[in-house]
């Protein structure tokens, strides 16, 4: 490595390609987390008469939500996803 250079990793800010990246990514990690939460019982639950549903996340562009129907739920989600988010070396940040 020579003096003065730097190692860079991921995608510049304002690439066209930033935001289908992250968006491939975080769902990926959401989408394997909803459907344990959801196999769990854990989420917002709806229920339409017949059904009963648990709907653990939405999510719009880059701001997902986690739903819950109780704070014990919400942190256990909260860890669980700040865990399998560190693994792309993103990290939770409430706010």
């Amino acid at each position: 490595k020579q003096k003065g250079s730097h190692r860079r990793i991921g995608v510049r800010q304002g690439d066209p390609a930033s935001p289908a990246l992250y968006n491939a990514a975080v769902g990926l990690v959401f989408i394997q987390a909803s459907r344990e939460w959801w196999a769990g019982g854990w989420g917002f639950v709806f229920h339409n008469g017949h059904t009963t549903h648990f709907i653990p996340i939405l999510a719009y562009a880059d701001d997902p939500a986690l739903l819950a129907t109780s704070v014990s739920s919400m942190l256990y989600m909260l860890r669980d996803a700040d865990r399998r988010l560190s693994t792309l070396g993103l990290a939770i940040r409430p706010g």
